[in-house]
């Protein structure tokens, strides 16, 4: 099962990646936000997404959070289809693209939002009382281990 209950536009808006995702990285991986509907964007300054240095202020739970481009590499969650990873491959998904990495990412997912990522949300919770609040009230109204994306804003790179 791949539900996630934040649809690409709403994980922008929320500030992931410190609005740093669509910006030009060192190795040179260029991501155009133009392949992406412009209502995802809507009200959203090329700062809030197109950003050289991670703005905190920008991200939902006000925390630097994160793993480098170089990072996620050296852990080959990198495919070459995505050099972006992840969030790249969803926003694609989502717009209706299907692919032979589709099975691999929606795993990578469900092991991350599912049961087992649970156990790995826990050791977090500590270090971010309000993902701990977060976690709490997304159980409210959702599957009581259903991923969220949401948490992935915080967790997907670890916080310091």
């Amino acid at each position: 099962e791949f539900s996630p209950n934040l649809t690409p536009k709403e994980v922008i808006q929320s500030g992931a990646f410190g609005g740093t995702y669509f910006n030009k990285t060192k190795q040179n991986l260029k991501i155009n936000p133009n392949e992406f509907p412009k209502k995802w964007f809507k009200g959203l300054s090329k700062n809030q997404y197109e950003s050289e240095k991670y703005n905190r202020k920008v991200n939902f739970f006000k925390i630097k959070s994160g793993l480098s481009q170089k990072e996620w590499e050296e852990k080959g969650w990198i495919h070459p289809q995505d050099p972006r990873g992840w969030f790249q491959w969803y926003c694609r998904y989502y717009l209706g693209r299907r692919t032979d990495d589709d099975s691999r990412q929606i795993s990578r997912w469900n092991n991350f939002c599912g049961i087992k990522g649970i156990i790995f949300i826990q050791k977090f919770i500590k270090k971010t009382p309000q993902l701990m609040i977060y976690l709490f009230l997304s159980q409210l109204g959702n599957h009581y281990y259903t991923g969220h994306i949401k948490l992935m804003i915080v967790i997907m790179k670890s916080g310091k």
